[in-house]
């Protein structure tokens, strides 16, 4: 997968720098086997939420949709406190916060 295969804008990139992520953080979550979290449609349009880490440890939620054949992040944000635990439990690490 290749950054040619996202759908980046003005828009979604400005959106996601609010949460303090940059399209590449978002890019490796995508790229690195995240868990899929939640699927729905909103709008008429598929979402679905990923969770996983970046190259920097960094664990991030990320919201993708399929749009004119490349993926594109509708918002990307660090996992919350109960997201954190459920990840790390499930990959087997002790987690105490």
């Amino acid at each position: 997968m290749t950054h040619d295969e996202f759908d980046w804008d003005e828009a979604n990139i400005r959106h996601i720098a609010r949460h303090n992520v940059i399209p590449e953080e978002a890019e490796e979550v995508i790229k690195k086997f995240p868990i899929e979290i939640d699927y729905q449609i909103v709008d008429g349009e598929e979402r679905t939420e990923l969770l996983g880490m970046t190259n920097n440890v960094r664990l991030l939620t990320v919201v993708i949709t399929p749009r004119y054949g490349k993926i594109r992040v509708v918002t990307a944000f660090p996992a919350n406190p109960r997201l954190r635990f459920a990840y790390f439990k499930a990959a087997g690490f002790p987690y105490d916060k």
